[in-house]
């Protein structure tokens, strides 16, 4: 604990659940994956303490300073707040002890939960991703993958923040940021990763010169506790209000037929599976999750999944498509050498202000080199299967026009599958421009009205939705018919 002079001591016991996976990386890549994960001493996935308090910081705002302390030339000051590293709870619902030593190791092999999350170490669980090109199909040159942790894990988190006032607006404004929307860890959170939700919070404010809370104090140990908070009681933080964003909400239902991915299990049931049991040749994307059920863990596997992703990446080239238009930038007004190398996120301001852009080193001293991260925030969806079905094609061949022999192949498809909430954060909607707005309201009115396709196969009719929009339209189309 703190030797600070301060003798309030504001305490939380957080329980994070991932609502969808994780992507907390700690050193760059191996030959099995592009990004290992961050683990504690006993190598289960952690989560680190220094990303949460810069997410964190970055939401609380200007005044933070007297919070997470600073450094200004010579003058400077340390930190009130205190977070411990997370820990993963065990299928019981309980968290990990720091190190665990001796027959407590057995669990990492005994617990299920443990055991499965342990193995990503071993074995990681990876989402693959691809970079489009200019012409909206995959540039080669840009496929990568990402290191995750399953969505459904747990993570006990410790706060503490030292004060002179037991009523401090500070802590509250920091546990009401616990359950900001735009709180989410690790990499890839624009792209559908990293949103968690609030499992437990047990907090208390300990006047540490009065004898009986001091008493407290000494008694809590950090590794005694779970989804209970130990002895702490259970709190309902007000949420703090998102500075200048907007929610959309979107209801999708797929047209006919969709994939998105490729999975590695078979999504249909065993009694219309092919009669040599072998797995179809193509087949949606799935992954394996933690579902709580009154406070015990149980591992779901083969859970379909819709990666935020596919919608990003759809959405961003339709955004370029309308931005253009509506600047006047034509194609066949380009020089084919320079549309060779086109690119939305280099050559389209509207997808820049929208999604983002990288660091890029190599734009010289007058250039934006820094990067900018995406004002839209995307999340995947876990749903159940529904209808499945299975299509066999054959290969032309495009001299004759024919069949190609030997060359059958089969693919699964998801029909008709309805999405009751996908949801869009957009930050800073003020600073958007015109262009920017216009875009994007044109290329949501083509996903929800059939004309865009997300996912696999859509010069054969596949991955087109169509649906409604609602949420905070307004903020962002005043002047519009927000229906």
């Amino acid at each position: 604990m703190s030797c600070s002079t301060h003798h309030i001591l504001h305490l939380a016991r957080v329980v994070f659940e991932a609502r969808t996976a994780l992507s907390i990386g700690a050193e760059p890549g191996s030959e099995t994956a592009d990004l290992i994960l961050a683990t504690d001493a006993n190598g289960l996935p952690a989560l680190p303490a220094s990303g949460l308090a810069g997410v964190l910081r970055a939401l609380y705002g200007r005044q933070g300073d007297d919070v997470f302390g600073f450094q200004l030339g010579d003058q400077g000051a340390r930190s009130r707040l205190e977070i411990d590293w997370g820990r993963v709870l065990d299928s019981k619902g309980v968290a990990v002890e720091p190190l665990m030593l001796g027959a407590r190791r057995n669990a990492l092999i005994d617990d299920p939960v443990l055991a499965m999350l342990a193995g990503l170490v071993r074995r990681p669980r990876k989402r693959d991703r691809v970079a489009l090109g200019h012409r909206g199909t995959v540039d080669e040159r840009k496929k990568f993958d990402r290191s995750i942790v399953p969505a459904g894990t747990r993570f006990a988190v410790e706060l503490r923040l030292w004060s002179d006032s037991i009523d401090d607006p500070a802590w509250s404004r920091i546990t009401g940021l616990l359950s900001h929307p735009a709180l989410r860890v690790g990499g890839a959170t624009r792209s559908g990763l990293g949103a968690r939700s609030i499992a437990t919070i047990n907090a208390a404010s300990l006047d540490l010169r009065q004898p009986a809370q001091a008493g407290l104090f000494r008694t809590l140990r950090a590794e005694n506790w779970g989804n209970a908070g130990g002895d702490l009681p259970s709190i309902t933080p007000v949420a703090a209000e998102p500075d200048d964003t907007a929610v959309l909400r979107l209801q999708l239902t797929a047209s006919a037929f969709w994939r998105i991915g490729q999975g590695d299990a078979s999504l249909l049931p065993p009694d219309q599976r092919r009669a040599d049991d072998k797995p179809s040749d193509m087949r949606p994307q799935s992954e394996q999750r933690i579902r709580w059920v009154q406070g015990k863990g149980k591992i779901e596997s083969n859970v379909p999944l819709f990666p935020a992703s596919a919608m990003k990446g759809s959405l961003a080239h339709r955004v370029a498509f309308h931005a253009n238009r509506i600047a006047g930038v034509f194609a066949d007004r380009i020089d084919p050498e320079a549309l060779s190398g086109w690119d939305k996120s280099e050559h389209c301001e509207a997808v820049r202000e929208l999604f983002g852009y990288a660091r890029d080193d190599d734009r010289g001293s007058g250039g934006d080199i820094a990067g900018r991260a995406g004002r839209l925030l995307f999340e995947d969806i876990h749903f159940d299967a529904g209808t499945v079905a299975r299509q066999i094609h054959n290969v032309i061949d495009r001299f004759t026009g024919g069949v190609r022999e030997h060359l059958l192949f089969d693919e699964e498809l998801l029909y008709g599958t309805r999405f009751d909430e996908v949801r869009i954060m957009i930050r800073n909607v003020s600073g958007l421009s015109t262009t920017a707005r216009d875009a994007l309201r044109l290329a949501l009115d083509d996903l929800l009205g059939g004309r865009l396709a997300i996912g696999a196969a859509s010069g054969r009719g596949h991955g087109f939705f169509t649906g409604r929009l609602d949420g905070d339209t307004a903020r962002l189309w005043p002047t519009r018919d927000a229906a």
